[in-house]
């Protein structure tokens, strides 16, 4: 974190949109992790402001350098690191989000306009490491949600509990299924077709209590770090 002075010396705020890198295309076909050491570690990597000097002025543009180390101290030489940078000054209740630039080399540069005038705090975080981002978007397209939900249909006295899923591909093995797609905004939501009730009979959605992990060691680790 850093910790800057700014003057009240306005002048006009830069407003051009700045692109994002999609972080989360580079990493759908990353092998399984197979040590927790080489995830990027908060503690080893470092930032630093570059240019860095004692006074800005409102609107002063400042770009911060992140450059992400593994839990050996070794430098990353990939992106794909969600990677979050923000302002702050809780005196005066104020916050700024700023803009991550990845240069797919493990460097990382943040971008953030002062907003206001007084003492600010600058925060780097990262947010998810390109390997937690891979296991989820992997478990997500392979249709392994971590807990199962299900439906409950109900009608006078008779009630059944049937399994559902945002992936078709779950529950494509039974016969029927009540697809309930457009009564959810369009986002996809199946259920298995319950044997006594019809699909209109839908009471309500739930879920075991329990998470299903799939995890290697390895993604275990990472998980608990």
């Amino acid at each position: 974190m850093y910790s800057l002075k700014i003057s009240d010396n306005r002048k006009q705020i830069d407003t051009h949109p700045v692109s994002y890198n999609y972080w989360e295309k580079l990493s759908r076909n990353d092998p399984n992790l197979t040590d927790s050491n080489t995830i990027a570690s908060p503690m080893k990597s470092t930032a630093f402001i570059k240019d860095a000097k004692d006074w800005y002025s409102i609107g002063d543009v400042v770009t911060v350098v992140i450059t992400l180390l593994d839990y050996n101290g070794r430098r990353k030489l990939t992106g794909g690191d969600s990677i979050r940078i923000w302002a702050k000054d809780p005196a005066n209740e104020a916050f700024s989000a700023g803009i991550v630039f990845d240069n797919n080399d493990g460097t990382y540069h943040g971008i953030l306009t002062l907003m206001w005038s007084g003492n600010v705090t600058i925060v780097t975080r990262i947010d998810a490491p390109r390997e937690i981002i891979r296991y989820l978007y992997q478990s997500i397209e392979s249709g392994n949600t971590k807990i199962h939900i299900n439906s409950l249909f109900k009608k006078e006295t008779v009630k059944e509990i049937q399994n559902c899923s945002p992936m078709e591909e779950r529950i494509k093995d039974y016969v029927t299924f009540c697809n309930y797609t457009l009564k959810n905004s369009g986002l996809p939501w199946y259920c298995k077709k319950p044997s006594t009730l019809g699909c209109e009979d839908l009471a309500g959605i739930g879920y075991d209590g329990n998470l299903h992990q799939t995890f290697t060691t390895h993604e275990h680790s990472m998980f608990q770090r």
